[in-house]
Order: C-alpha cells, then sequence, then structure tokens
C-alpha cells in the first residue's frame, strides 16, 4: 500500500511513502504518532500493529501482535509522539513507544468492577492528553 500527499501541487497523486512487509491481508487502520510516524493495525490473525518512520525509507520501527480479537480503530495522543491506544472486539490497549527504541509496551484497558468489557469501534483522546 501506499501514502501519498493528497495535496494539489506538483506532487499531488504521487506516492510519498511504501509500507510493506508485514501487512500482507491489508489494513484496518492508521494514525499518524507525532510528525515522523506513522501506526498501522493490519488484518491478519494476529491484528499486528506496526510503527513506521515513513518519511525517512520508510523504515518499519516496530511491530507486535495486536490482539486476538478484531482491532476496529487506532488513535494516537496529542501532540505526543509515542502514545496510543487500540480498540476493538472486548478490548481496549494502551501502547507507548519510545523515542529511540523498537520495543513497544502495551498494557490492557480494564473495566473492574464498573461493568464488562464490551466492543469498541472508535477512540479519541483529549486535547490535554
Amino acid at each position: 500500500w501506499e501514502v501519498s500527499d493528497g495535496l494539489a501541487s506538483q506532487s499531488a497523486g504521487k506516492e510519498v511513502a511504501r509500507l510493506e512487509g508485514v501487512h500482507l491481508g491489508g489494513v484496518v487502520s492508521l494514525v499518524f504518532l507525532g510528525a515522523d510516524r506513522l501506526v498501522s493495525v493490519g488484518v491478519d490473525a494476529q491484528h499486528t500493529v506496526a510503527v513506521w518512520e515513513w518519511e525517512s525509507s520508510t523504515q518499519l520501527v516496530a511491530f507486535e501482535p495486536g490482539d486476538t480479537h478484531d482491532i476496529l480503530a487506532v488513535a494516537a495522543a496529542p501532540n505526543q509522539a509515542e502514545e496510543f491506544v487500540t480498540v476493538g472486539v472486548q478490548h481496549i490497549k494502551f501502547w507507548r513507544l519510545p523515542l529511540h527504541s523498537d520495543t513497544m509496551i502495551v498494557r490492557r484497558g480494564i473495566v473492574g468492577n464498573k461493568g464488562r468489557m464490551q466492543t469498541l469501534t472508535c477512540a479519541a483522546f483529549l486535547p490535554s492528553g
């Protein structure tokens, strides 16, 4: 798959990055993580989560299995180049990829005694993060 700039300029419609080698079946969701990174979620059986430095030679920074349940959306923390969240069928996960690292830290969200986990179809952060 490819990323195009979509701007009405000389480069309109031109490929600006090609992200290959991780998501063979397709991509369900994308989000920019800061200015230089792009998070993608695949439709494979493990719903692989990948982080790319898409402008600098489309280098894959890290990838991890996302969840055995479908991931339906990914959202990035505003003004933050390290943190994002994935949500989907019966789950929410909080991810952190420290700058200059290739290891993602992931924590599963819990509801506690307030109810039971349900399917989440979208996610967003407050402007304050």
